[in-house]
């Protein structure tokens, strides 16, 4: 994200996920309400991360994201998605 457009992202902040997707793949397509935690502010940097919890995320919403965050930090591995959302 842009740093010009995180000035709404103070922790505590509430905002929802409506869809995970990585390419063209959509692994998810509930609503997934998410709390800002932190926004680091680091002038040097072009753009800004934001950490978010999800909240009271039901067990099969975090089945979806755990797989998505496996494919997504080692995309070699490209297993199959058994449930889904």
């Amino acid at each position: 994200m842009k740093p010009e457009g995180w000035n709404s992202l103070e922790p505590g902040r509430q905002f929802v996920l409506a869809r995970l997707s990585m390419g063209d793949e959509v692994f998810c397509d509930s609503v997934m309400p998410l709390t800002v935690r932190w926004v680091p502010d680091h002038p040097v940097v072009s753009n800004v991360s934001i950490g978010c919890e999800f909240d009271e995320l039901p067990e099969d919403d975090r089945k979806v994201l755990q797989f998505f965050l496996a494919r997504k930090l080692a995309p070699s591995r490209g297993s199959a998605c058994g449930s889904s959302c």
